[in-house]
């Protein structure tokens, strides 16, 4: 996997956390953004309330795009420089290691 681990919308940098829990928020009182995906366009927990305890993705990285910090524009290796419980883990190859960025590591393919 290549992502940025505990990274939320508005927060100034992802924290690593391997947190899951419904409603976590890595940067509490510190979020200068709020989720702007309009609820027609949710694919998952549809009919909770927006904003209210129900909606448990509020504060994930897919519900405002753009808004949240990434630890690298081409993800991190295991999300994270260290394995992380409850995350993602990445096992180690001739091409990567857990934290590698993928700007650093990973060869440009060809567009098109």
């Amino acid at each position: 996997f290549w992502f940025s681990q505990g990274c939320s919308i508005g927060c100034s940098v992802c924290t690593g956390n391997g947190i899951r829990y419904p409603n976590f928020d890595h940067c509490p009182g510190e979020r200068i953004a709020r989720p702007t995906l309009l609820k027609k366009y949710w694919t998952a927990n549809q009919h909770a309330e927006q904003g209210t305890v129900a909606d448990i993705f509020k504060f994930n990285p897919w519900r405002a795009p753009g808004t949240a910090p990434v630890f690298d524009a081409c993800g991190m290796a295991g999300g994270n420089t260290i394995e992380v419980f409850n995350a993602g883990a990445y096992n180690a190859t001739k091409f990567a290691k857990q934290g590698d960025l993928g700007s650093k590591v990973l060869r440009p393919r060809p567009s098109g």
